[in-house]
Order: C-alpha cells, then structure tokens, then sequence
C-alpha cells in the first residue's frame, strides 16, 4: 500500500512539474508574439515597452537556467572575479586578500607583496624555527649520540651475556645440588610415611614423630635396612663370581689339546 503511494506521490509530482514548465513556455511565447506586433498607437506602444525584448531574453534565460546559483556563485565556479563588496571589513583583512591573490592571480587587483611574511611575522617564523625546528648540525650531533647509545648498550648486553655464560657451570651445579636435596628431602618424608603406616599396622594405633617408641621402631627399620642392603651386596658379588666362574668353565671345557 505504502509502494503504490509512493508511486503515485511521484507520477503527481512529475505531472506538476510538466506543466508548470509548459506554462511557462505559453508564458514566453506570448511575450515574444506580444512584442513582435507593430506599433498602431500610443497604447500599443506603450504595450510594446512593457514587453522589452531585452526584459523578456532574460526572463527565457532565467526560465532555461535550473542551476539555482546566483551570479556571485556563477563566476566563482567559472573561474571568473566575481563582485564582492568592498564595504565589508573582511575584504580588507591580510588573510581574504592573499586567498583572493591565490585564487585569481593578477586579475584580483592584488599587491603580490602581500603574499610575503612582514617583518613581524618573518621574527616570528625564526622564532618557531629555532625553538621547534632543530639545525641541520643538531640533528647529526643526536643521530651520533643516539648510535653511540645504541653501540655503548649491546657492548654491555655481550659482556652481560659473556659473564653470566661464565657463571652457567657453577650455576648448574648449584641447581643440580638443591634438586639432590629436593629429592632426599621427598624420600624423607615418604620413608617416615611407610614407618608411620607400618608402625599403625603392627602396634595398632597412631603416635607422632617424636614419640619415644616410633624412634626406636624407625631405629631398628633402618638397621633392618642396613642388613638388608649388605645381604643384596653379597648376593649380587657372589652372584657375579659364580657367572665369571661358569664362565672359565665353560671357556676350559671347549678348549682343544
């Protein structure tokens, strides 16, 4: 519904336009039939300076004109001066005139000095420059002391790096020191574990570390241990010499006489 009054909103509006500019023809065409009739008397002349041929050309042209644009905004777009009004103080003012010189050239009537700073402006131009822009001379001193920067701080970061390469060995020491602790310290703790479980399962109840009967129960595990370890030692040297004696054996028993 809406889609059909748009259409028709916009038929309308294109059948107003029509005839608005077909008015305006019938318009123009009888002012030109009007003015081309030849004077018969005072009344028809008077008509006939009513309808100027003149009056009526600019009518037709302004008619035909669809641009919208004044006269003022008709030079400017074609390149031409246009008229502005020289009561205006802006028309005076330093910044308007070098806009004008820079759009129209010699055509604006313009002194081209007035493009060139005046002296109060040039001191402060070399005011801006000395205190914002650096020399060329001061540029090349930063640029020297920044690569002498640069160059003073990778020499430090190679010795930084030669010296603590130097200190790694110790270092690594260290580390492997403190984990052997770690470890021994971890084994502690599950050793004395497995007495404390093994102390419940034999005796029944729970005591704490410090308890006078733990001590001597984790005394003797360990003498335990300690027999335990010199058997295994035995074994596995007695073990060893049997192996190396079966061996000869076996070597004498395939030798030829």
């Amino acid at each position: 519904m809406a889609a059909s009054i748009g259409i028709v909103t916009l038929k309308f509006g294109k059948t107003l336009c029509l005839c608005n500019c077909l008015r305006s023809f019938s318009l123009s065409r009888r002012l030109l039939a009007a003015s081309d009739k030849p004077q018969q008397n005072s009344d028809a002349a008077d008509n006939d300076e009513y309808f100027d041929r003149e009056a009526v050309e600019k009518h037709i042209a302004k008619l035909r004109d669809a641009s919208g644009m004044n006269a003022f905004e008709k030079m400017r777009l074609n390149g031409q001066l246009p008229v502005f009004n020289t009561k205006r103080k802006y028309f005076y003012t330093r910044a308007f005139q070098r806009k004008l010189f820079a759009r129209y050239g010699a055509a604006s009537g313009i002194n081209p000095g007035i493009m060139f700073p005046s002296k109060a402006e040039l001191a402060d131009m070399n005011e801006i420059d000395r205190d914002w822009t650096p020399s060329f001379q001061d540029l090349m001193k930063q640029i020297q002391d920044e690569k002498q920067a640069h160059s003073k701080a990778e020499k430090e970061r190679i010795e930084r790096v030669e010296k603590n390469m130097a200190k790694m060995p110790a270092m690594i020491d260290d580390f492997q020191k403190k984990q052997q602790i770690v470890v021994a310290e971890s084994r502690r703790k599950e050793r004395t574990e497995q007495y404390l479980d093994e102390f419940r399962e034999k005796f029944g109840f729970t005591v704490t570390l410090d308890n006078p009967k733990f001590k001597s129960f984790v005394k003797a595990r360990i003498d335990e241990d300690k027999v335990k370890v010199k058997r295994a030692k035995k074994m596995s040297k007695k073990e060893a010499q049997e192996k190396i004696v079966q061996q000869m054996l076996e070597q004498g028993s395939g030798a030829k006489y």
